[in-house]
């Protein structure tokens, strides 16, 4: 099929894919409205080693690169979200408690980040996480690692989660890709005549004429009452041979 045949079918259904695309766009909308709303927090703590020798000085920049990644890792544990659990007083139970932690790229620095679905419960959750964190590496880290708070979590006042943007405009574009293909299917499979200007090349003969489209007048009928009945008889069926056909409301 070629290019200019898929764009005429394509415009034949234009209105079918409008309205489709439109419909899944809406649906798309409603759905992800009716889905609760995330927030989420940020602490940025600083994660290092204290320096005794020059040589430790030189190194701690890598050492505490490798630290965070460490700790990243460990604050998405268990054990930790119990420690934070426990910091909040058991306000929020431990299969509740969204924490995630992401080191800064070639820094000692470290994002521990909390979700949920209210922004001052992630914001004390994210707080939380750092005193847990600072309190696992006292008890089962060396005595030079140190986890320092640079900039504490605060109450988000947007939300992340559901992206209604992001999702309505992926669900449009699927829905209009789908609907596209869709139309083309449906035009296969209708395999209607080609048009006046293709049909000589593609059956290789010439075209002697063609029938247009044709509208016929609405047709009107006028009843005659029969012999000896009287006009106003709208109700009384007329007698046979008694009506005529009028073309063209003549």
């Amino acid at each position: 099929m070629a290019a200019v045949d898929l764009y005429r079918a394509l415009w034949r259904h234009r209105l079918l894919i409008i309205a489709l695309t439109a419909l899944i766009g809406g649906v798309a909308w409603y759905v992800t409205t009716l889905q609760p709303k995330i927030y989420e927090a940020t602490a940025l703590v600083r994660v290092q080693q204290k320096a005794t020798t020059a040589g430790d000085v030189f190194g701690s920049l890598e050492t505490g690169t490798r630290l965070a990644q460490t700790y990243a890792a460990i604050v998405a544990t268990q054990s930790l979200k119990r420690r934070v659990s426990q910091a909040l007083g058991g306000t929020v139970k431990r299969d509740e408690i969204q924490i995630s932690a992401e080191p800064v790229t070639d820094l000692e620095l470290l994002q521990i980040s909390a979700r949920s679905e209210s922004p001052a419960q992630a914001a004390l959750m994210a707080n939380a996480a750092t005193v847990a964190l600072r309190a696992f590496v006292k008890d089962n880290g060396t005595l030079r690692d140190q986890v320092i708070v640079v900039d504490p979590a605060s109450v988000p006042t947007t939300f992340v989660s559901p992206r209604v943007k992001l999702t309505v405009a992926l669900a449009v574009l699927l829905g209009l890709l789908l609907n596209c293909a869709l139309a083309l299917v449906a035009d296969y499979l209708a395999d209607p005549l080609p048009e006046h200007a293709a049909m000589e090349p593609a059956f290789g003969l010439p075209v002697l004429g063609a029938i247009p489209p044709l509208s016929f007048p609405k047709t009107t009928v006028i009843r005659t009452p029969a012999p000896g009945q009287p006009d106003g008889g709208q109700a009384r069926a007329p007698a046979v041979g008694s009506e005529r056909v009028r073309e063209g409301g003549l």
